[in-house]
């Protein structure tokens, strides 16, 4: 099992426009200070953290935009992740692959299945 990329739109310092990040075998998060380092690191927690407080999103994971002038009624943010899992092509009983993930499998051009997990949220404003 591999995590290939995350993707995020509105999640704590990444805006509405859909990010992608794309992980290799080795990826390094590097940049200035305020660029979505943790952010990255607290949206793949929210996805796969063990502990259930870590997983729950939060207020502020919901991104404000610093030049807002009104606030909406609602706001929303979603968090996907890309898997892929070249032992499936061999065999789909493989038992590497948790049931709940197997519900949700794509396949790739080359045919390798590979799961997408994905969270949405809103918050309203009251």
């Amino acid at each position: 099992m591999k995590l290939r990329t995350i993707r995020l739109s509105n999640f704590q310092s990444f805006g509405a426009e859909p990010t992608e990040l794309t992980l290799e075998d080795t990826t390094y998060l590097i940049g200035p200070n305020g660029s979505g380092k943790t952010a990255a690191l607290l949206a793949i927690c929210r996805l796969f953290a063990f502990d259930p407080s870590l997983r729950r999103v939060q207020r502020a994971d919901f991104h404000v935009p610093f030049d807002e002038k009104e606030v909406p009624d609602e706001r929303q943010l979603w968090i996907e992740a890309d898997f892929l899992f070249p032992e499936l092509a061999e065999n789909e009983e493989n038992s590497t692959a948790a049931p709940t993930l197997r519900t949700c499998v794509w396949m790739t051009p080359k045919r390798t299945p590979f799961p997408q997990l994905s969270r949405c949220c809103k918050v309203l404003n009251l």
